[in-house]
């Protein structure tokens, strides 16, 4: 009678488990929007479970139940991480992230932003079961649920994993709604460990790709070749600045009257210019930019290929004379930067240690009124040539800018809301560029210098319902990816004359090419996948990150793959009319975009430009 007992209550308890994993997974698929296949994946995932709790019979009875306490608490987190990954990257998270687990101290602020109460369903249940489990540990024995023997754990194991697996592969055969290795919470995660360890990156023709890549770095007789050569060099990466701020008010108050005044006289504006991430966000912009190759999704580039070979704008500028500085005013080991810059042609690096604040923090670090101000008077002894690469930080997300910097007049509605403090923001930032300006100015560096600026990403992501409703509202027109991932670059060079405005789509991988042309140099070692935009009417910006790879923005196309790798479930439309686009039309540009991808991570991960950087080498001598 007792045995029976027993059995019943572990019964009962592994139903009640199983019923409350269901509904952990019911909410995990919400929250990660997949409720119009909730139910099937629920279930697929309540079979995993299953086999989860046969497999933990393997282990002694005295074990068994802490083990699957642990696993069961293990899953219920990566569940409530993915979530919350999601709801601000628009993909699940991956195992490549745990490299940057050290970073998340220092955005701790953003991440709690993106948090919702239903979140918290996802572990809201592990810490009543670890009281159930001391409970039953002090005051019952504990045999487990389902106590079998070795043959019996065996079988069940065997059973289980037979139906898991011809699951998998009958759902995603069979229903055409379903991509269970992008959806389904398990089957994602198995098969992410097995591509990031496992798979292996083919890519056919790389010679002949390389060669037509190399043919492309010749710009003599072009458009604009030379007007900034012999020049120092300059260039801001702005935190989190997008397009639409340029040259717009709100309330009747211009947001950005400084960057406004650059483009109006002397300066090249890019207007349909967009970012191009992979996992390490504001390094990656940089990454991209000086070198014009895609950044990585396996990992952060300056993380797990910082000690490849490069040849990208600060070396290329080295090898014409120029010293090379770069200045961040937070700590020198975010996103490895101390380690990365060396090898990416920087003679020094200026960090937090370099500075002195004076005034409030904003946000991670100095603000960057001292920034600019302190890093002039660096720039006013670094040797000539120079090239000088700033990173700012005051408007990093969520924008929390002290009251006595605040300058925009907010309407009631958008007082408190992220779109309210995002245009504080990056207003304050560009009252900090307009004295850092007026500061070259004094100090006599303005002249013989060109100026690039550029926002390394979005600010206000498209997938948040509050924000997508309130720049919908205010620019008129639906916010969708392209307005998002959309950043401003001006290239400002002082006395040339120059005011063109290019509407030609182009990305950070065009950054530069583009420049290399305004400074007379030809790049005769390096590989760049990017196109000079001035010399171009045909733009190509390939996507990997937020939007997922293979998605794309041309002059008038926006493709946006599909989250769960449906190719047929993905959206296409013309940025320019807002009106939808035939994906029958789009699938030569997705190939393109995979593609290209491929090739640059092909080319990081087998570290390629140090061995043609040496064949050229050895070819040079023959000759």
């Amino acid at each position: 009678m007792n045995t029976l007992k027993t059995h019943k209550v572990q019964l009962i308890e592994t139903i009640i488990l199983l019923i409350l994993f269901f509904i952990k997974a019911l909410v995990y698929n919400y929250l990660t929007e997949n409720s119009n296949v909730n139910l099937r994946l629920s279930i697929i995932s309540l079979g995993y479970i299953i086999f989860v709790i046969s497999l933990v019979n393997f282990f002694t009875v005295k074990k068994r139940s802490i083990t699957l306490l642990i696993i069961y608490s293990i899953i219920s987190i990566i569940m409530f991480t993915d979530a919350a990954y999601f709801k601000y990257f628009n993909q699940l998270t991956s195992v490549v992230v745990l490299r940057q687990i050290t970073q998340v101290g220092t955005i701790g602020e953003s991440i709690t932003h993106v948090l919702r109460p239903m979140n918290f369903l996802l572990v809201a249940d592990v810490m009543p079961l670890t009281i159930y489990y001391l409970y039953r540990r002090k005051f019952k024995p504990i045999k487990n649920l389902f106590s079998l023997g070795k043959k019996q754990a065996f079988g069940a194991f065997a059973v289980t994993l037979l139906l898991v697996v011809s699951s998998v592969f009958m759902v995603n055969a069979l229903d055409d709604d379903i991509n269970l290795f992008k959806q389904e919470f398990f089957t994602y995660h198995i098969s992410d460990i097995y591509n990031i360890f496992f798979a292996k990156n083919e890519v056919d023709d790389m010679d002949e790709f390389i060669k037509e890549t190399m043919e492309k770095t010749t710009y003599k007789d072009k458009n604009l070749y030379g007007v900034a050569k012999g020049k120092n060099v300059i260039t801001i990466q702005v935190e989190g600045l997008q397009n639409f701020v340029i040259d717009r008010e709100y309330n009747g108050q211009e947001l950005t009257p400084n960057l406004n005044k650059l483009i109006k006289r002397d300066s090249i504006y890019f207007d349909r210019y967009y970012q191009q991430l992979g996992r390490g966000n504001t390094s990656d912009a940089e990454f991209v930019s000086h070198n014009s190759l895609y950044p990585a999704m396996d990992g952060q580039t300056y993380l797990l290929y910082y000690g490849n070979t490069f040849y990208g704008l600060p070396w290329i500028l080295k090898d014409n004379g120029y010293s090379t500085t770069a200045f961040h005013g937070y700590k020198p080991s975010f996103w490895n930067r101390d380690k990365a810059y060396p090898y990416q042609g920087f003679d020094r690096f200026i960090s937090e240690e370099d500075y002195t604040a004076t005034e409030p923090l904003i946000g991670l670090g100095i603000n960057d009124s001292e920034f600019f101000k302190q890093s002039v008077d660096y720039i006013k002894n670094t040797e000539k040539p120079y090239y000088a690469f700033l990173v700012t930080l005051s408007s990093h997300h969520p924008f929390t800018l002290p009251d006595q910097y605040k300058q925009i007049q907010l309407m009631d509605k958008h007082k408190d809301t992220l779109f309210g403090n995002y245009i504080q923001s990056i207003n304050y930032v560009d009252v900090a560029i307009g004295e850092f300006i007026e500061d070259l100015k004094n100090e006599g560096l303005y002249e013989d210098t060109i100026i690039n600026i550029y926002g390394d990403h979005f600010g206000l992501a498209s997938i948040d319902e509050a924000n997508k409703r309130i720049m919908t509202e205010y620019l008129g027109y639906d916010y969708d990816f392209d307005e998002m991932m959309r950043i401003p670059l001006i290239i400002h060079i002082p006395k040339s004359g120059i005011n063109q405005r290019v509407s030609t789509t182009g990305a950070q991988i065009d950054f530069l090419p583009t420049l290399l042309n305004l400074l007379g140099i030809e790049n005769k070692k390096g590989i760049m996948l990017g196109q000079d935009l001035i010399n171009t009417t045909e733009g190509f910006a390939a996507q990997q990150a937020y939007m997922l790879k293979g998605s794309y923005i041309k002059n008038d196309v926006v493709f946006s793959m599909s989250k769960d790798g449906i190719y047929m479930h993905s959206r296409a439309w013309n940025p320019n009319t807002r009106e939808p686009v035939e994906l029958d039309k789009c699938k030569e540009d997705y190939e393109r975009a995979v593609d290209d991808i491929n090739r640059s991570s092909y080319i990081l991960k087998n570290d390629l430009l140090k061995k043609y950087i040496k064949d050229k080498k050895e070819l040079a001598n023959e000759d």
